[in-house]
């Protein structure tokens, strides 16, 4: 189980508070056109040349055939590759302006518009929280959670909820280990950590299983094909247990601020590990899916660790878009995301506006854009990462990177919701 402790310095400053320029630098090497010499053109076009040229290649191919004749098959196979792919891709490019900004997310567009329609649903927080409904707020490690931690913490004692109601890492009688440890011994109020959010829902359960056997609403029942009766619980209540908030962060800057605070900041000193700037991009794609922290957590797919279905830090941190279950642990997670209230530090005033709606108890006494925690010791000529890097890092979180553009969109319909309430 891992612990992480938050409440330690969070690197670096300047890694921390990086711009949109600085994160339009780190992907300038996916978007700019590489040129290409004539010889590369030459190996490029291959069989796609002139019908003249293929001709050619074909008689050559048939007078060899005689002699190697599993060369001609391998040609007409190869042939029919090409005319397939060619089919495909024009299929593809009649239906590419509608769905071009859906299948960058990974998302089928039928998925994310039933999502983002759960926005207008998703109602102010007026009240209090408290044991019988609580509120949970899913710190994703590197993206400024820690402040938002405090503020909790201190909001909810202002409001004269006491440390007994509270589950918050590192203030009052919690200790600043097990972050995930959600107790199940008593009723919250408030969760606020490194926590998963199936698993929250699987503690809120059996914590409040006596309220379940009396409430007709948790129970269903059937006839089976042997004429018996049977009556039993289901499942069907997950959103009911709490009102939640998530933090965001672009991808590949979380994923090098991680690094450096998990394997730099925080190592053992005997520990070798080279900074971020002299990383190479194969150097991010040996060593990301191997490298595990002192609490046994990765630095992969953090919004999967906390959205995702799966428990098992291994998966997590070698998940790929190439597994069985990318499009499923998508779609699932995208969908519990959308329950959450979205906040990004990076835009602090408009996070402030957010939250100034929808959690009033919390975004009245809080601003964003000061006060931050954690705040790092790297330096920052150590957090620049080398041409081709970013690439290699989001080739290993595709799944964050398609949550993080998805949680973005709910940020941006929740504060357009936000801004039309409160002018």
């Amino acid at each position: 189980m891992r612990e992480w402790n938050d409440n330690r310095p969070d690197p670096p400053n300047v890694e921390d508070e990086d711009s949109d320029e600085e994160h339009n630098r780190l992907f300038a090497t996916k978007t700019k056109p590489k040129e290409m010499d004539n010889s590369s053109r030459q190996n490029q076009r291959g069989l796609g040349g002139s019908w003249y040229s293929r001709l050619k290649i074909l008689g050559t191919l048939s007078l060899l055939a005689v002699l190697f004749p599993s060369l001609l098959r391998e040609f007409n196979l190869l042939f029919s590759r090409q005319h397939t792919n060619a089919n495909i891709e024009a299929k593809m490019t009649t239906t590419v302006n509608k769905v071009i900004e859906v299948e960058e997310l990974k998302l089928k567009p039928d998925d994310e518009e039933a999502m983002l329609a759960l926005v207008p649903l998703l109602q102010p927080v007026v009240s209090l929280p408290t044991n019988n409904r609580p509120f949970a707020f899913f710190h994703n490690r590197k993206g400024g959670g820690s402040t938002l931690r405090s503020a909790i913490y201190n909001a909810a004692r202002n409001n004269n909820l006491t440390d007994s109601n509270l589950w918050v890492p590192c203030h009052g009688s919690v200790p600043c280990v097990h972050f995930e440890h959600i107790p199940r011994e008593s009723y919250r109020a408030i969760y606020a950590s490194h926590i998963n959010y199936e698993e929250l829902v699987r503690a809120r359960r059996q914590m409040i299983q006596s309220l379940r056997v009396d409430n007709k609403e948790n129970n269903d029942s059937m006839t089976l094909s042997s004429g018996k009766n049977a009556t039993y619980y289901h499942l069907k209540d997950d959103r009911h247990h709490f009102d939640c908030l998530t933090n965001i962060r672009q991808t590949v800057s979380r994923v090098v601020s991680c690094y450096n605070f998990r394997f730099l900041q925080t190592k053992k000193k005997s520990w070798d590990m080279p900074h971020a700037d002299e990383m190479t991009p194969d150097d991010w794609t040996a060593l990301l899916p191997q490298a595990y922290d002192k609490y046994a957590g990765g630095c992969n797919n953090e919004l999967l660790r906390t959205f995702g279905s799966l428990n098992d830090e291994e998966m997590i941190n070698t998940f790929t878009k190439d597994s069985p279950y990318f499009e499923s642990e998508l779609r699932h997670a995208a969908g519990r995301m959308a329950r959450c209230i979205i906040v990004d530090l990076r835009r602090c005033e408009e996070s402030n506006a957010v939250l100034q709606h929808y959690l009033p108890w919390l975004g009245h006494s809080l601003d964003l854009c000061t006060g931050h925690e954690n705040v790092g010791k790297t330096s920052s000529n150590h957090t620049r990462i080398r041409e081709g890097s970013a690439e290699a890092i989001l080739a290993q979180n595709e799944f964050d990177e398609s949550l993080f553009r998805f949680g973005t969109k709910l940020f941006d319909a929740q504060l357009k919701l936000a801004q039309s309430v409160l002018r």
